[in-house]
């Protein structure tokens, strides 16, 4: 997984509304999705992990302080 980009400026967020916000484009292998994918379980309100999400929003929280400094 890699951070590609990461950028503040006005973003569409909901149908008719626009806002600032941060974009953040996440790089995934095919084998990543695969991971991600299986542990997925779309019926579940705690699906995926912890485990499984965090070192994502890590990744991305970091691109974003990054960012701001």
């Amino acid at each position: 997984m890699q951070i590609d980009s990461c950028f503040q400026g006005i973003f569409q967020t909901s149908p008719e509304t626009y806002e600032e916000g941060w974009a953040v484009q996440v790089v995934l292998t095919e084998d990543e999705v695969a991971q991600l994918t299986a542990a997925y379980d779309p019926a579940s309100s705690t699906s995926p992990s912890v485990t499984v999400c965090r070192p994502i929003v890590r990744a991305i929280l970091d691109a974003i302080i990054a960012r701001e400094s």
